[in-house]
């Protein structure tokens, strides 16, 4: 079905186009309109034009990105509420029992305990990502959508990010399912792949984010929760080891910035050798020239080989209470750390001036 968005814009641009056809004949032929009603109407078509063409649309991202980045205002934190107005108690949770309303509370906390002031609120997915230094996906592996035939949502997500924004999720492997209201259910996004006995499996290097980012992720078997040490450049969190309930890793590349030290895991290959590499549960990644901070930890009370997308909401569960803590400090040392580099750049100017 044709964009609905990109007919009304075909729409626009045909009035402008005709009002401009009837401003030409006026040129040489003065009659019926004075001349400074012709020139309202050739101001209009200008702007029908503008807007049919997304030139306006352009100019705005560009003022909403260019005040995100100032160091004049306090950073925005956007979390991810609803979708189409529907509220999040009726948008599935997956691996996380953590409810999205406790995000905010959690991140608030975070600054001020550095004596910074953030400010968040809660978003739909229909509004504009561009004016928020943060936008946080707080329903794990579902990654709500405005519909399941371009996915509009993820789309504006990557553009955001290549612009300079920081993207957070905070549970599980991100995009893997989606949630569209009028479907009203959870739909697996990871394209199915067939051996020859027809048995299907979903590899997480074709989960549409993880692809885009070129992460190889894993699952690392059930584990129990172990104390693994934060990078050395977290110190300040108050505690160099945290526990956690590992659950699913990424290999550790040339892009990735892994909070924690790395985990030596062993990878037998098809010819039956085995070989060491680096795998990290919470990590940065960069792309384009914004940031993702993803946790593939579960901050559910959920056993490992159970998935309760719908369970009820709770301040806190049981597991990984560490991460709870740990991500919205990541999330307030980084934006202000980039802060610090916008006002560091300005004082330069100021005194070159």
């Amino acid at each position: 079905m044709p964009n609905s968005n990109n007919l009304w814009k075909s729409l626009v641009a045909v009035i402008g186009a005709a009002i401009l056809s009837l401003i030409g004949p006026k040129l040489v032929n003065s009659e019926q309109l004075t001349w400074s009603k012709w020139f309202l109407l050739f101001i209009f078509a200008i702007f029908l034009l503008l807007y049919s063409f997304n030139f306006l649309g352009k100019f705005r991202q560009k003022i909403l990105i260019a005040i995100r980045d100032s160091s004049y205002f306090s950073p925005k934190i956007g979390i991810i509420y609803s979708v189409a107005g529907n509220k999040a108690h009726g948008i599935p949770l997956v691996w996380t029992d953590v409810a999205p309303e406790c995000w905010g509370t959690l991140v608030r906390d975070a600054a001020r305990k550095v004596n910074q002031n953030v400010k968040t609120k809660r978003i739909d997915v229909q509004a504009s990502f561009d004016s928020f230094d943060v936008i946080i996906n707080p329903y794990g592996g579902n990654l709500p959508e405005l519909n399941l035939v371009d996915f509009p949502v993820y789309k504006k997500l990557l553009d955001y990010i290549k612009r300079g924004g920081f993207f957070v999720n905070i549970a599980d492997i991100p995009t893997y399912w989606a949630y569209e209201p009028t479907v009203n259910r959870l739909v697996d996004r990871t394209p199915a792949v067939y051996d020859v006995n027809g048995r299907v499996s979903r590899l997480f290097s074709r989960t549409p984010l993880l692809e885009e980012l070129s992460l190889s992720a894993m699952n690392v078997g059930k584990q129990e929760a172990i104390q693994i040490k934060l990078n050395n450049r977290y110190n300040d969190f108050g505690k160099s080891e945290l526990s956690l309930r590992v659950s699913r890793c990424v290999t550790i590349e040339k892009h990735i910035e892994s909070v924690t030290t790395p985990i030596i895991f062993t990878q037998t290959l098809s010819n039956e050798k085995k070989i060491n590499i680096e795998i990290t549960p919470l990590f940065f990644c960069s792309y384009g020239k914004g940031l993702c901070l993803i946790s593939l930890s579960w901050l559910d009370r959920e056993e490992y080989n159970k998935n309760k997308a719908y369970g009820d909401y709770l301040d806190y569960g049981i597991c990984n209470r560490d991460l709870k803590k740990l991500i919205p400090y990541l999330i307030v040392k980084k934006i202000f750390k980039e802060h610090n580099k916008a006002n560091s750049a300005d004082a330069k100017s100021s005194a070159a001036d």
